[in-house]
């Protein structure tokens, strides 16, 4: 099925422009339906949005948006935040991921998980650029506990 919103307050906004003679006109509306298969072709993911009363009350300057008429999307998404990949075997149970500072000490962080796949993790926040988090396992660990980093390099020497 994919999302169905019968909420329109939590609904992404959708604005349509069309260019008739030398006017343009727009309509607000929001999307209803999202398709819930990616299209193994396109790569794309097909949604539906609607305008209410195109005819009567959205109508643009007297304009309705007519069935058939070519118009253009603007549709609102979701503010960019960074995030940081890493490897998914660093991700502990509870959101936690093991960090090793600058001395060589164990810290045990909450991360924010954006998603998480068989080989890696997505997260936004916990952790900063340039730090080195654990993947291997640890028996005990304990926040503050000394470590002995060894890099990827080290492993296959």
């Amino acid at each position: 099925m994919g999302y169905s919103s019968s909420a329109f307050a939590a609904a992404p906004r959708v604005v349509f422009h069309a260019s008739m003679g030398n006017h343009e006109y727009e309509w607000e509306g929001q999307i209803v339906r999202v398709d819930a298969a990616v299209d193994q072709d396109t790569r794309l993911i097909y949604a539906t949005a609607e305008v209410t009363d195109p005819y009567g009350a959205a109508s643009s300057n007297g304009m309705p948006m007519a069935v058939g008429m070519f118009v253009s999307a603007h549709v609102d998404g979701v503010k960019e935040q960074p995030a940081y990949v890493m490897p998914r075997m660093a991700l502990r149970a509870n959101d936690k991921v093991y960090v090793i500072n600058d001395e060589n000490k164990l810290e045990i962080r909450t991360v924010d998980v954006l998603s998480t796949s068989e080989e890696r993790v997505l997260v936004s926040g916990g952790v900063r650029t340039g730090e080195r988090v654990v993947t291997s396992t640890l028996p005990n660990p304990v926040d503050g506990m000394d470590v002995e980093p060894l890099t990827r390099e080290q492993e296959r020497g």
